[in-house]
């Protein structure tokens, strides 16, 4: 004779419950965006003060560093000084072109 521990148990009868109207598996899914790179061709952003900055920056750089090769040194050190810049003096940087572009109107 089998005692209670040593017997299976009898598996539990569930009700399966309707799936809610506001669940989330019920909803479709948005359809994704296809990835486009927009109007081929649309003319380029105009380039901010900071690459005027570091193109003079890089060529100064290179005259005073020669043995340096790496761009990114180059990089780290052109940021560092863009940030250790004031507003003003980084501006001043822009050509006059983009100066009335900035809504400036005179050069600073």
């Amino acid at each position: 004779m089998k005692t209670r521990s040593q017997t299976t148990p009898k598996p539990l009868k569930t009700v399966a419950l309707a799936p809610r109207p506001d669940s989330p598996k019920r909803r479709p899914r948005p359809m994704p965006k296809p990835a486009g790179k927009g109007d081929p061709r649309a003319p380029k952003k105009p380039p901010t003060a900071f690459f005027y900055f570091m193109e003079d920056f890089r060529k100064t750089y290179k005259l005073e560093n020669p043995s340096v090769k790496s761009m990114r040194e180059i990089g780290k050190a052109c940021g560092e000084k863009w940030n250790t810049m004031s507003f003003e003096v980084s501006i001043s940087s822009l050509q006059p072109d983009s100066c009335v572009a900035l809504g400036k109107g005179e050069v600073l």
